[in-house]
């Protein structure tokens, strides 16, 4: 968790100094999540936390492997600590984008996250829980390096999704 944390804020670092450069190739979807569960099971198992999947196996879309997968790993540790007994990763295409999201059956996003910007979530820090919020942060920044024509990348929070919990979603154009 402190390694994620310490490339979040070096990736923050390089964002701000416009040092940051994405390298967006074609991916199988599918095989991306894959990789998360096979990542995530062995703790989620430990938690008796199941870990399931949505995708078309054909699924094929443009960004960056790396940062995605970042960002995923992020949105996993947090469903992962507030989750009750099952996480739900999904990926669709609606319009123009592809969707992934993180569903769970947590208590969901409290109110002040899900009505703060990106410029207010950096300055959300809970010492009680040990929340920082850089990874949602982060996620925003580089959502938003993926563009195509005139759309960016984005993130969404919200409440209720698939489980009833919190639904992390990031949009690639």
């Amino acid at each position: 968790r402190v390694n994620s944390y310490l490339v979040q804020l070096l990736g923050l670092y390089r964002y701000q100094n416009k040092m940051l450069s994405i390298h967006i190739d074609e991916h199988f979807v599918q095989d991306l999540l894959d990789e998360k569960l096979a990542h995530y099971q062995p703790v989620l198992s430990d938690k008796n936390v199941q870990l399931l999947i949505s995708c078309e196996e054909s699924l094929v879309w443009y960004f960056d492997r790396e940062i995605i997968l970042g960002i995923l790993n992020n949105a996993l540790n947090n469903a992962s600590r507030y989750t009750n007994s099952v996480i739900e990763l999904t990926a669709e295409i609606k319009g123009d984008y592809l969707i992934i999201e993180v569903h769970d059956d947590g208590n969901g996003y409290p109110e002040d996250l899900l009505n703060a910007t990106p410029g207010e979530i950096i300055n959300n820090i809970n010492f009680q829980t040990g929340s920082t919020s850089l990874g949602i942060y982060f996620a925003e920044s580089v959502a938003k390096l993926h563009k195509q024509n005139d759309r960016q990348g984005f993130i969404k929070l919200s409440n209720g999704g698939k489980h009833g919990g919190g639904v992390f979603s990031i949009h690639l154009p």
